[in-house]
């Protein structure tokens, strides 16, 4: 008889190892397990919520400066330059002391037409209205009537003599004692008067920079939102036309007498860095783009939804502006968006 063979140990306790394994691997199949992040589909928002905010619109733009002719102050009458008020790059005001021939003053004064000759009681013109407007923008109480009348005459008399014109009381305005600036306040861009030198009438003392004749804005923006609108140089803000143009006087004297519009002058292409904005807020309702639906002509629909998330009827809004991921719609009036669905279907319509 042949003799049974028993198994050894070692075999025993490879098929022990083996349904071991299976073992184990059949629980890892059977046991359920998490879906991984990364595979998980992502959360669907019913409603994000709309913020209210009064906006402007502002954008940084180039404006491109066109000019004419040079302009300087003057001497107003002939002697020995003894003082000049002058620096580069500085400032002059109407009313300062700019310069002083044979030791006597002689005063800045914007007008809107130069003294042209010594004014007295009873005279009539814009020479004399000029000469009013600058004396109730320095504080007078006076009537710019273009009438030389006593009124005008205490005016005139107290604002010289305070910076050391002599004047007495029935004097004829001393033209040869003020210099004409054309603006209240104006930029220099060069002192060429030489203290101590002889001058003559007409003789210049300080350039100023050339005539600014107008402002154009450089490409505008196509996506502005619509509306007035202005421009600001500094803490200068004035109008500018739907055109993208600065052509009223008052604004142009205003912009040049700019460090901005000085620094300008010396580019090869002038221009000037400003900020042009709507002249009034407009009261917008910030709103994810995606929420936009049929976008045309302005317009788009809003799908709002009430607190519950249950959507409402859609909305027609105007779209008058878009930034940073964000678009910017006025709703119709009484219309009060809170909250809106950020991707609607596309079949929605509100026209």
């Amino acid at each position: 008889m042949t003799p049974i063979r028993r198994p050894t140990a070692s075999l025993v306790g490879l098929v022990a190892a083996t349904a071991l394994a299976i073992g184990a691997g059949a629980t890892v199949l059977l046991l359920p397990h998490d879906r991984p992040t990364a595979l998980s589909s992502p959360a669907v928002t019913a409603a994000v919520p709309v913020e209210s905010r009064d906006d402007v619109d502002e954008r940084q733009v180039q404006l491109v400066p066109r000019t004419g002719s040079a302009r300087m102050i003057v001497s107003p009458r002939p002697g020995v330059l003894t003082g000049l008020s002058c620096s580069a790059g500085g400032e002059i005001s109407s009313g300062d002391v700019v310069a002083t021939v044979d030791g006597a003053p002689v005063v800045a004064l914007a007008t809107a037409v130069p003294l042209w000759r010594a004014l007295e009681a009873g005279d009539r013109g814009d020479d004399v209205r000029g000469l009013q407007s600058e004396l109730t923008r320095s504080g007078a109480s006076i009537s710019v009537d273009g009438i030389f009348g006593a009124g005008t005459q205490r005016a005139v008399r107290a604002y010289l003599t305070a910076r050391g014109v002599p004047m007495a009381a029935t004097d004829p305005v001393p033209v040869d004692a003020v210099a004409w600036i054309p603006a209240p306040r104006v930029q220099t861009e060069g002192c060429p008067g030489v203290v101590g030198s002889r001058v003559d009438s007409g003789d210049e003392l300080v350039r100023l920079p050339v005539e600014l004749q107008s402002i154009r804005l450089d490409e505008p923006p196509l996506d502005a939102s619509p509306g007035d609108r202005v421009v600001s140089v500094a803490d200068v803000t004035v109008g500018i036309t739907p055109e993208g143009m600065v052509t009223d006087p008052a604004d142009l004297s205003r912009l040049a007498a700019t460090r901005e519009y000085a620094a300008s002058r010396g580019q090869e292409t002038p221009t000037i860095s400003a900020r042009w904005s709507l002249a009034e807020p407009v009261r917008v309702s910030v709103v994810p783009p995606g929420a936009l639906v049929g976008l045309r002509d302005g317009t788009a629909c809003l799908q709002p939804v009430d607190t519950s998330g249950t959507a409402l009827s859609p909305v027609l809004v105007e779209v008058v502006g878009s930034q940073l991921g964000q678009s910017f719609v006025v709703p119709p009036d009484g219309v009060s968006v809170s909250s809106v669905t950020p991707h609607p279907d596309g079949g929605i319509s509100c026209r």
